[in-house]
């Protein structure tokens, strides 16, 4: 029984103290669920932290490793190759805001869905950012290498 069932007869005292207890029972069972919502929230929010950084991790690795390959050909780096992959620390920093804000949005007592979905849009949207350019400056010399082999 809903709170729209419950009659206010006197006679009915026992079917109004039962819709009342059940009523009772289904919000304190709401407010487990919205609890365990709110955790699963705040797992949601370090999820996607976690995984900004280990795509910054290995945009970092895959630089590291390139740089060396693309010294021993005598191809001339594009700027954004220079810019983005020659010095790759600058990855090591990207994911710091999403820390610092997953941090502080842990620490409150309950986290919205609505605020959940932002930090998912504003995490996509950084690490598209990171990841696209970079990926094309780590392309961009091969694709040089290549076509001066075609060429020959």
């Amino acid at each position: 029984m809903g709170w729209g069932t419950v009659s206010t007869c006197h006679g009915q005292n026992a079917s109004l103290n039962l819709a009342i207890g059940e009523s009772l029972s289904v919000l304190i069972q709401s407010d487990k669920d919205w609890d365990r919502s709110v955790e699963y929230m705040k797992v949601f929010l370090w999820l996607l932290t976690l995984a900004l950084a280990v795509m910054c991790f290995f945009l970092w690795v895959l630089a590291r490793l390139e740089i060396p390959l693309l010294q021993t050909t005598s191809v001339q780096l594009p700027g954004l190759t220079l810019m983005l992959v020659a010095s790759p620390n600058w990855l090591w920093f990207c994911p710091v805001p999403w820390i610092v804000s997953s941090l502080i949005l842990s620490c409150r007592k309950e986290v919205s869905p609505v605020v959940g979905f932002l930090f998912l849009g504003t995490i996509a949207f950084a690490a598209s950012l990171i990841l696209f350019p970079t990926l094309l400056s780590l392309a961009l010399p091969w694709l040089a290498v290549f076509g001066r082999s075609v060429s020959k």
